[in-house]
């Protein structure tokens, strides 16, 4: 999903100017909320805990969630425990969590995997509901970052360096999920067998999977093909001309200072230049459009997928944990990696005084306590439940998604050129082609060879109001396996999971009253109705096919239609930073209302191995706003590397005092010189190099964000 406004903001930075334009705000709030019971509800709500989330109905689910994973209701039934212990508890399953048990745990077997004894890190991911039913599984499937848009205000806010590093930190996404889809995607015959202990070989590693049987047919199809992960045309579509004429203001800007990483861009104004707006089948208000190249995916079967290969590769062995203090457990003997669907944390202890748990907290579970020195929140919108402080930092908010079908027609189109006039559909393989597809309903027939069903992605502008908008990706067209070579379909695998069948995939809509009913709702398990209806229609006013009655795709034959027909209608719960930013790192104490276990001592000879954790905490990556698609999977990362205490910053046990922007500007020009000779690797263990240090939790940062900003950046957008 996307955020209902711009993340970077241009208002004034200095202390006391920030204080008294917020006291104002607060002031001016608690009056109008006397004559405004809306926005007295909407004040109540963001103050309180979002709780833990609702448990999901039969009816109106994510049309991503269809069909369920194998792995959707793993360990559901497990009968549970006494008492365990684990290395590092997740909570959450969606891309945050999959990204940092994935760092965490291939990090560990490249480094060895064992110590003196064989012992492997031991790491529980908990989830509340079924794996990854939450914002993950329920978003837009949009891998599209703002950057045009947010690159002046960002600039002016942290100076030119940190502006472009969160420029390339967004648009590091894209090819992580490409290379992710195709390193965890398992073949035909394709099983990894390294960590077999008998040396019989894929037969064997065959029958020690955890996963059921019926899963086995969708291993064997490429992740690359269940998740549709690829890289597509986006457009920006603008229908208000002044919203146009400052989209190309903030293009220029933005393009001038990243220079080649800015990447291509092509400008269809459709007032003053010659192209037609026709070309893009848009409708003829539209004023301008921008475009360049950016992705998408099917965001459930990607992140399932991964956890898949993890289950599968870290939960068959169980090795002693060479972390768990020796006096606890005599030896605790887990698997690597274990994870427990219908299993909330429903509450953590502080550490106690006793010698046995000094070092650990407790998390309970409905299955029972597991102790651990690092717990790790991926709750994004829930984020606040379990950590009190965060409570009108990172406020839910309800999103509406819908799934669509098309009308005949729409899809064809012209193939897109950059600004050299070269084309760029050549490089991205053979033309998409319609197929027969696996219900027996016929996909979208194009009648063009440049057909842009299922490759381009949008952001639609309808007014001059830049946070008002929504967006759409469209599904593959056909059998899966076909898109992407020459087989024809009857000889593809289809496996577990069904082909596309070139659905729209549109939300937003997320505007006037709608706002105020959806900021601090974290009930997922319905949608604004209104919101529903708003984009049950919203097609048509976007697109113009000039073909008058369209036959319905997938319908009787002979029947006519002339819109979209709705497939499914679903909530979705973002997480919204009030600072437009997303929060890295360790959790002060502040924060959680919990203080620290104490670090293990050298002395006592708990860590056997050379490398160790880092010093015991609580860890967070969260408040999004809307754009997790583009900075969750290696904010994850991030994450993960300072848990394993490769991160300076957090590895000794304190957060910085603050977030760490460059404090010179002399330092700041250095660092950008010598970012522009020598650009950081987004991903590397050198994570001070690529993570945006305004993302990174401190005190200071907790301190001075507050509500009223989030209030500000509406008024001011």
């Amino acid at each position: 999903m996307t955020p209902p406004v711009s993340t970077a903001s241009t208002l004034p930075t200095l202390p006391l100017l920030h204080r008294l334009r917020n006291l104002f705000l607060r002031t001016f709030l608690r009056f109008l909320r006397l004559f405004s019971p809306p926005l007295s509800k909407l004040l109540t709500r963001i103050s309180l805990s979002p709780g833990l989330p609702v448990p999901l109905p039969s009816h109106s689910p994510s049309y991503w969630l269809t069909p369920p994973s194998p792995l959707a209701q793993h360990n559901a039934s497990y009968p549970g425990w006494s008492e365990r212990y684990a290395d590092v508890v997740v909570i959450g399953s969606g891309i945050t969590g999959t990204s940092v048990v994935r760092t965490l745990l291939d990090w560990d077997r490249e480094q060895g995997g064992a110590g003196e004894g064989g012992e492997t890190l031991q790491v529980v991911m908990l989830e509340a509901r079924d794996t990854c039913s939450g914002a993950t599984g329920r978003n837009g499937g949009h891998v599209t970052p703002i950057l045009y848009a947010d690159y002046p205000g960002l600039r002016e806010q942290h100076g030119a360096h940190i502006a472009k590093q969160i420029m390339r930190f967004r648009l590091a996404h894209l090819p992580a999920f490409l290379e992710l889809a195709a390193s965890d995607g398992l073949r035909e015959g394709v099983l990894d067998t390294s960590q077999a202990s008998d040396g019989e070989g894929l037969s064997q590693a065959s029958e020690d999977l955890s996963l059921p049987e019926s899963a086995s047919q969708a291993h064997r199809q490429s992740l690359l093909d269940t998740s549709q992960a690829r890289s597509v045309d986006t457009f920006d579509v603008f229908l208000g001309p002044k919203l146009f004429r400052n989209a190309l203001s903030a293009l220029e800007v933005y393009r001038r200072d990243m220079g080649s990483e800015a990447g291509w861009w092509r400008i269809w104004d459709f007032e003053r230049g010659a192209e037609k707006v026709e070309e893009l089948q848009l409708s003829k208000k539209t004023v301008g459009a921008l475009s360049t190249r950016a992705g998408a995916v099917q965001p459930y079967r990607l992140v399932t997928g991964v956890l898949e290969r993890l289950v599968e590769e870290y939960d068959k062995y169980a090795f002693p944990s060479p972390f768990a203090p020796r006096i606890l457990l005599t030896p605790p003997t887990y698997p690597s990696f274990e994870l427990f669907t219908q299993t909330p944390c429903t509450h953590i202890t502080t550490p106690s005084s006793s010698p046995q748990t000094q070092t650990l907290y407790k998390v309970h579970t409905p299955k029972g306590p597991i102790l651990t020195p690092h717990i790790v929140h991926a709750t994004n919108g829930w984020a606040a439940h379990l950590l009190p402080g965060m409570r009108g930092k990172i406020v839910p908010a309800r999103g509406t998604m819908s799934a669509q079908v098309g009308w005949r027609g729409l899809g064809d189109g012209v193939e897109v050129r950059d600004e050299s006039g070269k084309g760029k559909r050549e490089a991205e393989g053979p033309a998409v082609r319609p197929f027969e597809s696996a219900s027996g309903t016929k996909p979208v027939q194009t009648e063009n060879a440049k057909s842009w069903a299922g490759t381009r992605s949008f952001v639609l502008f309808p007014t001059d109001e830049p946070h008002v908008y929504d967006y759409l990706t469209q599904q593959r067209v056909g059998a899966l396996s076909a898109i992407s070579s020459d087989a024809p379909a009857s000889t593809t695998t289809r496996g577990h999971y069904p082909d596309p069948e070139g659905e729209f995939m549109l939300g937003g809509g997320f505007e006037g009253p709608a706002l105020l009913r959806e900021f601090g709702n974290a009930d997922d398990t319905t949608y604004d109705e209104e919101t529903g209806r708003y984009l049950g229609a919203a097609l048509m006013g976007y697109f113009d096919t000039g073909r008058g009655a369209k036959e319905d795709v997938g319908g009787a034959k002979g029947e006519k239609r002339d819109k979209a027909t709705v497939k499914a209608t679903w909530g979705g719960i973002l997480g919204i930073s009030v600072d437009g930013k997303p929060w890295v790192g360790r959790v002060p104490s502040s924060v959680s209302g919990r203080p620290a276990p104490a670090a293990v001592s050298a002395e006592g000879a708990e860590m056997k191995r050379a490398r160790g954790l880092a010093a015991p905490g609580e860890w967070m990556a969260a408040g999004y706003t809307g754009e997790g698609m583009v900075h969750a999977w290696m904010s994850g990362r991030a994450l993960a590397y300072m848990v394993l205490g490769l991160d300076g910053e957090t590895a000794g046990g304190v957060p910085g005092e603050k977030a760490g922007e460059w404090k010179t500007e002399k330092e700041n020009a250095s660092k950008e010189k010598e970012a522009e000779n020598n650009p950081p690797e987004v991903g590397s263990v050198d994570v001070a190099s690529w993570l945006p240090s305004v993302y990174r939790i401190s005190e200071e940062r907790w301190r001075s964000a507050e509500i009223e900003d989030l209030f500000a950046a509406f008024v001011m957008s």
